[in-house]
């Protein structure tokens, strides 16, 4: 088995918050794997642990816009500062589970289960990003990363960025994708109908046109809070600027599948032999 802690919106907080459901799970892994994860998803002093990611992003983002940079500055600091100590347990838990397993298999085979730390993001963690926007939101400043990837206790850490991919308005980066749910329009006979998505306006240039255009995801949200309902009016398309790419998903999978698979193997192989080993 192999569990993988990568859930949207999660934070290191929200897996210690259910480590009872988890740790079942855990002892009998041959492998972790804990994404990077954004620093939106833990609380700090302005937004508490009961405030969701988005949650959180927005007051961020309201600060910035007010002009309070400080005070944006500080949410980032914060929640930083609290998710170090939460990397830190959830490691130190995974070694109990750990401890449990080392007692049945070989220690020559390695400790199981392993602890992957996976990296996926635009931002090259040799480097960092300037922004603190891109996924993982907050993290990405190359001192924060090197905190990160300096934790002790991973067995290993890989890098899936996708650096080389462009900016958001090239190509790849900015493929289109279909908002799928609430698009209300003209003839409408239920107000939260679903309506089929149309075709993109050929202008893609935020909430400029009459009726349905492709907008950046944030003018999408935009679009969607103005409504009494969640819905968007004006927005069938988004273009994807924050989390990751396929091509971020396509690089996790090529560097992650033979670590997983050595580590799948060699548990087989520890298993294996401890049962010999009784059986005499």
């Amino acid at each position: 088995t192999v569990v993988n802690l990568g859930k949207g919106g999660s934070g290191p907080g929200m897996y210690l918050r259910s480590w009872g459901a988890l740790e079942p799970l855990v002892v009998n892994a041959a492998a972790v794997v804990v994404h990077a994860m954004a620093l939106r998803s833990t609380e700090n002093d302005a937004c508490d642990a009961s405030f969701q990611a988005v949650e959180r992003a927005r007051v961020w983002e309201e600060a910035l816009k007010a002009g309070e940079y400080e005070r944006a500055r500080a949410m980032e600091a914060q929640s930083f500062a609290n998710a170090i100590p939460q990397y830190v347990e959830l490691l130190r838990r995974i070694d109990e589970s750990r401890a449990r397993v080392d007692g049945a298999f070989p220690k020559a085979a390695g400790g199981f289960p392993r602890k992957i730390l996976l990296w996926q993001s635009r931002c090259d963690p040799a480097v960092g990003c300037a922004l603190g926007y891109y996924f993982p939101q907050w993290f990405t400043s190359k001192e924060r990363i090197d905190a990160l990837f300096g934790l002790d206790g991973w067995d290993t850490v890989l890098d899936a960025n996708y650096a080389d991919a462009g900016t958001e308005d090239a190509g790849d980066f900015a493929a289109t994708v279909a908002i799928d749910q609430c698009v209300d329009g003209p003839g409408s006979d239920d107000a939260n109908a679903c309506d089929p998505p149309p075709e993109p306006a050929a202008a893609a240039d935020g909430l400029t046109t009459e009726r349905i255009h492709t907008c950046h995801h944030d003018k999408a949200r935009a679009d969607a809070r103005a409504s009494n309902d969640g819905c968007t009016t004006k927005c069938a398309y988004v273009r994807q600027q924050y989390y990751p790419i396929d091509l971020g998903h396509n690089r996790s999978y090529a560097v992650l599948l033979p670590v997983v698979r050595t580590a799948l193997a060699d548990y087989e192989a520890a298993s294996s032999s401890s049962s010999s080993s009784r059986r005499r």
